[in-house]
């Protein structure tokens, strides 16, 4: 798999120091429970057309991971950055098949140590289900009861959050899913007798992905956009599938292939088809941060993708580093707050906080928060921890000797200069 596809839609946050960092699906073949026939969107069909009926299903917003009853946090080799979320998911698939419910917990802590990642949600939506057999049974074969289950609907959410992430989490994370499906030339001879089979047009879609032809990618979700409108145009009946999720997969894959433009066309297009996608409003908001310099709309962008699902600690980072960038400290003072409080592992929202605490001079506050950081952060963000303990130590001499107050200025730097993921993490 080549690394373009890895972690294109993770350049997107580049530009600003600790966000926006989205990480953007999961095209796949899907297990759909009680039934195995074909269907509209076809039997190899990628889960974002379940993904939208499930959306649904559970009455968006989705809720994230509580700290309730949290699994302990599983052993690295002694020399290992226990804050470095990448280990922690490496864990999880070395242990999946061999021990899935020790594998659940390291993506559990992945997740949370990082909660923009897609890939710790999917693989630990997989291996809950790993851990339950005798249910999944009864789930995939339509058995109301494990239909309607709170483990499955709770575990099931895990997969829509991550791909409400990246909608090709599982082309990038778990290509060994596809090779169960038609190979692309097979499937392409599919596709001239059945031009109207939208699932295997999507399917079709991500192993281009998977291979890094992006532009082929695209025409391909294109051509199930135009398929699903013909079959429309046939039913005796009009019943019109919504289509955010492809456009919101289209911009997705043009933001791999460096589209910034092309990519927020198509964000704009999901949102046009559902205004309470917020996923789209994320990508919207990315874009108009880091590649037009529109903080405005990349704020009121945010701000509707709250509204739509408050319950996200990581969304709110992002638009309380935006508020950051804005130089609006107090409000983004109330946002990273919020977010330091629902995703109490995640690093960033800590380094954001003594920002803009620093620039509200309120240096006990900034103290904690820089401190709290300091001892979360991953060994890659060194440059970072070293800015933070330099402050420290003027905030602290300063708090101890009565001279007058350190100027923030220099924090500057952080809210504006590296990406947050300065690199990928170690494997």
């Amino acid at each position: 798999m080549p690394s373009q596809a890895r972690s294109a839609w993770g350049r997107i946050g580049e530009a600003s120091a600790v966000a926006p960092t989205l990480n953007i699906g999961t095209f796949a073949t899907c297990e759909r429970a009680g039934d195995n026939r074909s269907s509209t969107v076809g039997r190899y069909s990628w889960p974002f057309a379940e993904a939208v009926l499930l959306a649904l299903l559970l009455s968006l917003p989705i809720a994230a991971q509580s700290t309730d009853n949290e699994p302990a946090r599983p052993r690295l080799d002694a020399r290992a950055d226990t804050n470095e979320w990448g280990l922690y998911h490496e864990l999880g698939l070395f242990l999946l098949f061999s021990q899935p419910q020790k594998a659940s917990d390291a993506f559990y802590w992945a997740s949370r140590l990082d909660p923009g990642q897609a890939a710790p949600l999917y693989y630990r939506w997989r291996s809950l289900w790993m851990t339950n057999p005798r249910l999944r049974r009864k789930y995939l074969s339509g058995d109301r009861k494990a239909l309607g289950s709170g483990f499955a609907q709770s575990t099931n959410a895990l997969r829509l959050r991550a791909t409400f992430r990246d909608p090709f989490v599982l082309a990038v994370g778990d290509p060994v899913a596809l090779e169960r499906g038609p190979s692309i030339e097979r499937a392409r001879e599919f596709l001239t007798t059945k031009p109207d089979d939208v699932g295997l047009w999507t399917y079709q879609a991500v192993n281009f992905y998977r291979r890094g032809e992006f532009d082929s990618t695209i025409a391909h979700l294109k051509q199930a956009i135009a398929a699903l409108d013909r079959i429309e145009r046939k039913a005796p009946v009009r019943v019109y599938e919504s289509r955010e999720f492809f456009e919101y997969a289209i911009g997705a894959a043009y933001i791999s292939l460096g589209d910034a433009k092309s990519a927020r066309e198509a964000f704009e297009r999901s949102v046009s088809e559902n205004i309470s996608f917020y996923p789209a409003r994320i990508a919207i908001a990315a874009i108009a941060w880091t590649d037009d310099s529109d903080i405005e709309t990349a704020i009121r962008e945010y701000e509707l993708a709250i509204e739509l699902n408050p319950t996200e600690g990581y969304l709110r980072q992002e638009y309380g580093a935006t508020l950051l960038v804005a130089r609006r400290f107090r409000e983004a003072v109330t946002q990273l707050e919020r977010a330091s409080e629902m995703e109490p592992y995640f690093a960033n929202s800590y380094l954001n906080l003594g920002i803009a605490y620093d620039h509200l001079a309120m240096d006990r506050e900034s103290l904690k928060a820089y401190r709290r950081f300091v001892a979360l952060a991953p060994r890659r963000m060194e440059a970072r921890i070293a800015t933070a303990k330099s402050r420290i130590e003027e905030l602290t001499t300063g708090l101890a000797t009565g001279i007058s107050r350190p100027s923030a200025a220099g924090t500057d730097t952080l809210a504006r200069g590296q990406a947050a993921r300065e690199k990928e993490p170690p494997r």
